[in-house]
């Protein structure tokens, strides 16, 4: 070591660090202070005008840390204790400065990490509204929400999460209007989270629903601060991470699934009419190929006798039961949904569509699949479209497929006793306390007409 006090301390600060190639070391005033920080991190322009100018200013006759504090013109300065800190603050893009004579040290805040510019949610696209979307940086969400939310109540509980990634996140909800209860209980669920890493709140959102059996998602997210803010003052909470663009809003039940934000931009009597029309497709995206199959292998009697003799003339040539034609076009129609989210943007929905309607075609000319079947099969895929919150659709596109065996086994009776389960296992579930399908199962004639026409948030 050399003479220099602050060789020790800066030693101890590479040793921490596993010896860093982008710590870069100043010191200045004959060697009396000394500024560390991380390359690549830290605004260096910032920096200058607001540390390196004013020291450069200082004179050294009376050199502490408290002149250093009176002479810096940066705005986030904190004098620090407890050494073992440096490491985590230098990653976390602060500054430190050191002085010869003090084992304290100041902390400046001058972190510049690279992030992308704010635009709209690719899955979650509007007509009307706004068009801000969040973006993977905490403050600039945290802005976001602020903007929609200028009131004393709105309140926010920072954490620190992951052994090794110290990312931070922040938890949002109304003061006077959110459940404290429910507030306290998912504070300390989230700060009992013994995880190594954690890069996006969708590790929080696996931590959280501790169900076994989890169809059906209990937590919203959302990229879009409007929602957010409007379910902030409806009594939920938030809870947003640092490097994620993705917002968790719980508790969550069916019905808001069910909505779009555009919903309370619109008028109430056309949202009226397309929330029932989500309801049906709803309905049908998880229910028409069952029927279908139930009724072309048990019930013939239901259908029309010219109908009837289409379907048998387009299924003559196809060597296999209706069932399995059914479950092969589900695995190529959900082959395809994958491949299109996978391929460039640019060609995917191109991929998609061509691959389709080629398949499609070359398939019904080989005697592979009737064309009646391919028909009920990419209707069926459309109308799961319509489901605004991607999340959900993807879960419950699931249940088609329980619906299709009990179907083929039992025709429409096992059709009707599978999906009375499946309606069963909606009403027993609950979402944090909540009835996931609230306000319906516990009916509530106020909330039931805020759902369905959509007029936001009155004053009571």
């Amino acid at each position: 070591m050399g003479n220099n006090p602050l060789e020790n301390r800066i030693h101890d600060i590479f040793n921490a660090l596993r010896n860093p190639p982008d710590l870069k070391i100043r010191y200045m005033h004959k060697d009396e202070i000394c500024l560390v920080h991380m390359e690549g991190i830290v605004d260096l322009n910032l920096c200058q005008e607001s540390v390196i100018k004013p020291l450069l200013n200082l004179h050294s006759d009376n050199l502490t840390l408290l002149s250093i504090v009176n002479s810096l013109t940066a705005m986030k300065i904190t004098i620090q204790n407890k050494e073992s800190d440096i490491p985590n603050l230098l990653l976390n893009g602060s500054l430190i400065i050191l002085e010869n004579k003090s084992k304290q040290f100041l902390e400046i805040k001058l972190d510049k990490f690279d992030k992308r510019d704010i635009n709209s949610p690719d899955l979650e696209v509007t007509l009307r509204g706004p068009k801000d979307g969040f973006i993977e940086d905490l403050s600039t969400n945290r802005s976001l929400i602020r903007r929609r939310l200028k009131s004393e109540n709105l309140t926010i509980v920072s954490l620190k999460l992951g052994k090794y990634s110290n990312i931070s996140a922040e938890i949002y909800y109304m003061d006077g209007i959110a459940d404290p209860n429910l507030v306290i209980q998912i504070i300390d669920r989230i700060k009992k989270m013994k995880i190594n890493y954690i890069t996006d709140s969708s590790f929080i959102e696996k931590f959280l629903d501790r169900r076994k059996l989890k169809i059906l998602p209990i937590i919203q997210n959302t990229q879009r601060p409007d929602t957010v803010a409007s379910n902030l003052v409806e009594g939920r909470l938030a809870i947003s991470v640092d490097g994620s663009p993705d917002v968790l809003i719980l508790p969550a039940v069916f019905w808001q699934f069910m909505e779009s934000p555009e919903d309370y931009y619109d008028l109430p009597i056309f949202i009226f009419f397309v929330k029932f029309l989500r309801l049906f497709s709803f309905f049908f995206s998880i229910t028409l190929p069952s029927i279908y199959v139930a009724v072309t292998t048990f019930h013939w009697g239901l259908i029309p006798t010219k109908l009837l003799i289409s379907f048998a003339s387009a299924r003559s040539g196809v060597p296999y039961p209706i069932i399995l034609e059914v479950l092969l076009l589900e695995f190529v129609f959900e082959v395809l949904r994958e491949a299109g989210l996978r391929f460039p943007k640019n060609v995917g929905q191109v991929i998609s569509i061509v691959g389709a309607l080629v398949i499609g075609e070359a398939a019904v000319q080989a005697g592979l699949v009737s064309a009646p079947t391919v028909i009920i099969v990419a209707f069926t895929g459309i109308t799961s479209y319509i489901v605004p919150k991607y999340s959900f659709g993807s879960s419950a596109r699931l249940l088609r497929f329980p619906l299709l065996v009990t179907s083929a086994i039992a025709g429409l009776p096992g059709l009707l006793l599978s999906f009375t389960v499946i309606l069963a296992h909606f009403i027993n579930t609950t979402s944090f306390g909540i009835s996931y399908m609230s306000p319906i199962s516990k009916v509530h004639g106020r909330s039931i007409k805020r759902w369905l026409l959509s007029i936001g948030n009155k004053e009571e």
